[in-house]
């Protein structure tokens, strides 16, 4: 039914879908295909307790610039994104009490479900991409490998204390050409995988060249910055390793309009060393 209301719209540009939990049957298969279709955001409703129905996903959509997909981790993807510029991916591995857990200490996603590796190559030529928290997540656990972005400019995702940054060295070394990255909110999760894009565990002494050094990145941005000892931590580390950076913005997040407290966060700031002379 669906095929057949996209195939009777031949010059939609635009296309909003929202999938949900439902009868679908084992071996479901999501297609979405278009040759004219520029915008498309998909939504998922999904909170399957078991993976009883693997659904997979399909797209034909050679014109499309822009796309803003969520949804949960599928077994296989296919993709025809040869002209896209811009996408928003917010990701999430299957929840299960049970069944489906990470692994952090041994760095596995028990019993994990998907695979992301075509999905992500299909992304490679955009010239910006936004990734949320359960999104790094995804990409660091549910991808084999991480493509050359050789059009990436801009990056910018989102922090929760309850993901990890480990897929981060392997973005920044695989986007030669960033230009501007925008970070909201600088908690995650502690590991030791996050490398050394990360200041949150003291290295004795550092192990080659750190991955920040090789960066293209002028323009850095901080959303919800709450000047906590260790956001302070790994904004220094920031303007210590980024060597071309000539612009950071900090949107400093405050609490009763509290003026003593904003000067206290902003001083800190303010008396962080750079290694940019143009910064």
């Amino acid at each position: 039914m669906f095929d057949s209301l996209i195939s009777g719209c031949p010059v939609l540009e635009e296309l909003f879908l929202r999938y949900g939990d439902g009868p679908h049957g084992s071996d479901w298969i999501m297609v979405v295909s278009s040759q004219s279709i520029k915008r498309l955001t998909i939504s998922s409703g999904y909170s399957k307790e078991k993976l009883d129905d693997y659904t997979s996903v399909l797209f034909e959509t050679p014109s499309l610039l822009f796309l803003d997909y969520s949804g949960y981790v599928q077994e296989h993807y296919t993709v025809d994104f040869s002209s896209l510029l811009e996408a928003r991916l917010d990701l999430r591995l299957w929840e299960s009490p049970i069944e489906f857990n990470f692994d952090y200490e041994n760095d596995v996603y028990d019993d994990g479900f998907g695979d992301v590796t075509i999905l992500v190559a299909g992304l490679s030529n955009v010239k910006t991409l936004h990734l949320s928290p359960h999104s790094l997540e995804v990409l660091y656990s549910c991808c084999s490998s991480i493509p050359l972005f050789s059009n990436l400019t801009d990056l910018s995702f989102e922090s929760d204390e309850k993901q990890g940054w480990q897929v981060l060295p392997l973005l920044l070394k695989n986007s030669p050409i960033l230009e501007t990255l925008v970070i909201k909110g600088l908690a995650h999760k502690v590991t030791d995988k996050c490398g050394d894009v990360c200041a949150c565990i003291l290295q004795k002494k550092e192990v080659g060249e750190c991955c920040l050094w090789r960066c293209q990145v002028k323009v850095l941005e901080i959303t919800g910055y709450g000047g906590s000892s260790k956001e302070l931590k790994q904004m220094g580390h920031f303007l210590e390793k980024l060597k071309r950076l000539e612009i950071v913005k900090v949107g400093v997040q405050q609490e009763n309009n509290n003026h003593g407290e904003y000067l206290r966060v902003t001083n800190g700031l303010m008396k962080l060393p750079r290694i940019s002379s143009k910064c």
